[in-house]
């Protein structure tokens, strides 16, 4: 697993941009046409509060979005989460003539001011990607079951209630733009995004990529705003 740290920081209305990382506006967000391929709000459709993709991918069903109704805390373990381990277990023959095979991969990245009083306390961000393949087969018919899927959760958690925090997240589905999430609350103090896709894999394998960005922002100046890509890669199981 590669723990990811941020590569955009900035307080009090100043900073440093990373190269390659576009750097979000706290306060009045907007779709960054350089990562959505071109592609306006209006070229998209809400499939989930939040949670947006292309009008074009939903249309064609390549990409499926599902709503697990999971509840935020649930997400904070992507491996806990799915009761899966790690690493990447051989597909399994079992007794009785039944078979399955699941792969995982997942990566993240998280980390919080420290020692700060911007806020009024430190502020903490949580950002995941994750891959999944599935694959169970037992005899007779109706008992086959194989899915493959990506999910992406982006959260911001500010050290007190701010004028604006916000989480977002470009969601890349085997290099293709697949869509964004994104939530914010004025005047809040979390924020918190999450999407869940099926996917068909490609030459054996399911990629996701994820460009996040957490921000939190105050009328008197103090904001900090952190980009960051994460990505991970499965070996699809046999179907």
């Amino acid at each position: 697993m590669r723990h990811m740290f941020p590569v955009f920081f900035a307080l009090a209305a100043c900073g440093t941009e990373a190269d390659s990382i576009p750097t979000p506006d706290p306060v009045h967000p907007t779709l960054d046409l350089t990562m959505t391929g071109g592609l306006t709000e209006k070229d998209h459709v809400e499939v989930a509060p939040g949670v947006f993709m292309s009008a074009e991918l939903e249309a064609s069903g390549e990409v499926k979005y599902h709503d697990l109704g999971l509840r935020p805390e649930s997400m904070l373990d992507p491996e806990g989460m799915f009761g899966l381990a790690e690493e990447e277990p051989s597909s399994i023959i079992g007794g009785g003539g039944y078979s399955y095979c699941y792969n995982y991969s997942t990566d993240y990245g998280s980390d919080t001011t420290r020692y700060g009083d911007l806020f009024g306390g430190n502020t903490s961000w949580y950002n995941y990607v994750s891959a999944y393949s599935y694959d169970y087969e037992a005899p007779g018919p109706g008992y086959d079951y194989h899915y493959d899927s990506v999910s992406t959760y982006v959260s911001t958690e500010a050290g007190a209630y701010v004028n604006y925090v916000y989480a977002y997240a470009y969601i890349y589905i085997n290099g293709r733009y697949a869509g964004y999430a994104q939530q914010y609350a004025t005047p809040g103090r979390s924020a918190y995004a999450y999407g869940y896709w099926e996917a068909a894999c490609r030459g054996g394998v399911l990629e996701v990529d994820a460009y996040t960005y957490n921000s939190a922002y105050n009328y008197d100046g103090q904001s900090i705003s952190v980009g960051d890509r994460l990505s991970t890669t499965v070996t699809c199981c046999p179907d």
